[in-house]
């Protein structure tokens, strides 16, 4: 699949930019989002499924989220598809 950050829609590019902390994937811990609104979800769902974010479930009902490698290399544009 062969993806752009200009196929994403502003939600999306604002999560992945939201979610960018520097640090590469296996150092990242990641984001507590504690926002639950559905359009969240919608959209943290839809980058999970293209493959650049991560979801986890954590204590009291919170939400995690992390860039894949994949998510690091679309925003850095060097992801060249597959």
């Amino acid at each position: 699949m062969f993806l752009r950050l200009s196929d994403l829609s502003p939600a999306q590019t604002a999560l992945l930019v939201r979610l960018d902390d520097g640090y590469p994937h296996d150092d990242s811990v990641g984001t507590m989002v504690g926002d639950n609104r559905v359009s969240w979800l919608e959209t943290a769902d839809s980058l999970q499924t293209l493959g650049l974010v991560e979801l986890s479930f954590g204590w009291r009902r919170s939400f995690w989220l992390r860039l894949t490698t994949n998510g690091r290399r679309l925003l850095s544009g060097q992801l060249n598809g597959g």
